[in-house]
């Protein structure tokens, strides 16, 4: 007996959907990049902006071959946000936030062994912890305390502390379109993996600015979001040392749980480590579960 068009209809439904996880699977675990970051984007693109109580995202990525080329690559991240809303705008936009607390970690770690060879050599090998605590005193004005903890082995960083705080303005605050801002300052602690026959310093402790500016856009029904932000954390007493990065991330929401985006990042030290070169370019696929 043939099926009714409507339970057709829904099983193409579901083959479509299993079919795009299945795509989104391949393209996390071939995902590549050059170098792995030195310098993050804790304003990093979420499927739900004003979800109020404890949110988060995390995602996971692996990559096996085997065979003519040996390689692993694998990746994670975790992101757990606390946020409360404050009262329900007159004029039924969009809610402004009242406090944010969120601790974010993410780790790499890949290898390859080359033609010829038998032992294994890394060229990703990182890992960060992020936490962050925003108080919107007004609904448009804000203060921040943050604290970062992070290492990355070929960015010749054995480790990286820093702690800072700083004010966060919400510019434009509306459906489909946000705008937001902030600058500060932070203490810097580097010990550094010195190359051979190098004149760096092995530790260093650097009061640096640091300010952003991020715009996001949903368009689709709120399926497909856009965001784009920028950060530059110039040395105080040397405006020379400047680090920068800008990011432009695009996500499509597969269902309410899962999201499939591409970020664009590129970074720039203008005073990186011997042996270290001063600007990357990095592309990516990420499957994001939200819950």
């Amino acid at each position: 007996m043939e099926r009714p068009a409507r339970l057709r209809g829904h099983a193409r439904a579901r083959v479509r959907a299993r079919a795009l996880a299945c795509t989104a699977l391949a393209c996390v675990g071939l995902a590549s990049s050059s170098q792995a970051r030195a310098q993050v984007n804790t304003e990093a693109l979420r499927p739900k902006l004003m979800e109020p109580g404890v949110s988060g995202n995390a995602d996971l990525s692996v990559g096996v071959a085997k065979g003519n080329v040996d390689y692993l690559d694998v990746g994670g991240g975790l992101r757990v946000q606390l946020q409360t809303l404050r009262p329900p705008r007159a004029d039924g936009g969009l809610p402004f936030a009242a406090q944010r607390v969120f601790v974010a970690a993410n780790a790499r770690y890949a290898e390859r062994t080359r033609l010829g060879e038998e032992r294994s050599e890394a060229f990703v090998n990182q890992l960060l912890v992020h936490a962050r605590w925003t108080a919107m005193w007004r609904e448009r004005f804000g203060t921040e305390l943050f604290a970062q903890v992070q290492t990355n082995e070929f960015f010749r960083l054995r480790v990286r502390t820093l702690g800072g705080t700083g004010l966060r303005f919400e510019l434009v605050h509306e459906e489909p379109v946000q705008v937001w801002a902030g600058t500060g300052t932070m203490l810097e602690y580097n010990r550094i993996d010195v190359a051979p026959g190098a004149a760096d310093p092995p530790t260093e402790l650097v009061n640096r600015s640091t300010s952003y500016v991020g715009v996001r856009t949903a368009l689709r029904g709120k399926t497909l979001l856009f965001q784009l932000v920028g950060y530059v954390q110039p040395a105080w007493i040397r405006p020379e040392d400047l680090r920068a990065l800008v990011e432009l991330e695009a996500l499509a929401k597969l269902t309410d749980t899962f999201s499939l985006g591409n970020t664009l990042s590129v970074l720039h030290d203008s005073q990186p480590p011997t042996a270290v070169r001063p600007t990357d370019l990095r592309l990516t696929m990420t499957l994001k579960l939200t819950f």
